[in-house]
């Protein structure tokens, strides 16, 4: 499973998709047979959704359990507004992982004929002597399976010693521990829509490659017997758009609660930092800092995943520029049919990243710095709100 070998973009996934299996995504058993990818249903997977779900809801019990029993944490929390943002965002966060686990297994149709695509775009781009790398984007999966389950460790690691100095019963430690597993969930995720995205730009700049060798790096302009070449073009281009239409149906709405989670998690650890610093304690120490690291690691998460989409697009573009330069350049017009069909596909049907709401692309990102802002702004202004009002009732329990 971990060798950098892989025949098809099945074998180059295998390593993600069985890891996400295992913690309750994609929670089915995927085989190929005869170039075909299949899935079917067992009673181990089964078994392992109904596990994922049951450490969701225990994990989320037991966080708020323990919160609440953290005595030593109450100087943290001077302010209602901040205590209930810091607990609403980690109860999302618990929601999208038990929406996830459901959605991509009643989805699962949608998964084996993406990848039954992808599986023949990539046979047409062989037959084209244009063949996409697939061990080296195999040892990126692996490289960032291996620094995401690095990170959560450390991130664990530096709060562990603070839970485990407080009196708290043990069954709670290990619902913070299994807690971890939540975290890795989504973050697995995140790597299964950016791997399938990446994807299919990877394969629209095969097809630029191939149209730039081919047609436009002819020195004659005479592109007689070249329709054919045209004709697969076409069908990769086709098959590529309906890869982007499974991504918006299997991956849409995860992808929707996930950015809606990390974006959560950014506003509240900027609020964190802005009412943090000016404090010279220990305690901005042991949230200010983590804060800056969820902050930064939240920020990247919704930034590629905008930049992405964004990309792929933009090479699907590039696609329909080069198909025009290759008319303009085309002296005997024998390629006029082919073009003029492709370039009106191209035109109607370019892959777009979706969740229906919206789409994934570098336009979202500077809404969401707007949004970002104003929301801070907004919660600044109700905690100062919330303390103007606990010094008035302070006042007058006093003068009582």
């Amino acid at each position: 499973m971990f060798s950098l070998k892989a025949k098809n973009i099945y074998e180059v996934a295998r390593p993600l998709l069985n890891l996400s299996r295992y913690f309750g995504i994609n929670a089915f058993t995927i085989e190929v047979k005869n170039e075909r990818v299949t899935a079917r249903v067992s009673w181990i997977d089964l078994t392992l959704i109904l596990s994922a779900n049951f450490n969701i809801i225990f994990s989320s019990i037991c966080f708020l359990h323990v919160f609440s029993d953290l005595t030593k944490l109450d100087d943290m929390f001077y302010s209602k507004i901040y205590e209930k943002t810091f607990k609403c965002s980690y109860v999302f966060a618990f929601i999208t992982s038990f929406v996830i686990s459901w959605w991509t297994f009643s989805k699962r149709n949608s998964l084996i004929d993406l990848f039954n695509k992808l599986i023949e775009a990539d046979a047409e781009l062989e037959n084209m002597k244009v063949p996409v790398n697939l061990k080296k984007v195999k040892k990126c999966i692996l490289m960032f399976i291996f620094l995401g389950g690095f990170v959560i460790s450390i991130a664990f690691v530096i709060y562990l010693p603070k839970i485990i100095a407080e009196d708290i019963h043990w069954i709670h430690h290990f619902g913070m521990i299994s807690a971890q597993a939540t975290t890795f969930q989504i973050f697995l995720t995140f790597l299964q829509f950016q791997f399938i995205v990446h994807s299919i730009k990877a394969r629209y700049v095969c097809l630029n490659r191939f149209l730039t060798d081919n047609f436009l790096k002819s020195s004659n302009n005479v592109y007689v017997g070249k329709a054919a070449d045209l004709h697969k073009v076409t069908c990769i281009h086709e098959s590529l758009v309906e890869c982007s239409d499974l991504v918006n149906k299997f991956y849409g709405v995860p992808a929707m609660l996930l950015m809606a989670q990390e974006f959560c998690y950014t506003i509240t650890c900027i609020f964190v930092n802005i009412q943090f610093m000016y404090q010279n304690d220990s305690t901005f120490t042991f949230v200010s800092i983590p804060s800056l690291f969820w902050s930064a690691n939240s920020t990247f998460i919704l930034f590629i995943m905008t930049y992405w989409g964004h990309v792929a697009r933009q090479e699907a573009m590039k696609t329909a520029s080069l198909i025009h330069k290759i008319a303009n350049r085309d002296k005997l017009n024998v390629l006029s049919p082919k073009i003029l069909i492709l370039s009106q596909q191209l035109l109607h049907r370019i892959p777009l990243f979706s969740c229906g709401l919206f789409d994934f692309d570098l336009n979202l990102t500077f809404k969401m710095i707007g949004t970002a802002a104003i929301y801070v702004v907004i919660l600044i202004q109700f905690d100062h709100a919330q303390i103007d009002m606990d010094d008035i009732e302070a006042k007058n329990v006093t003068l009582i």
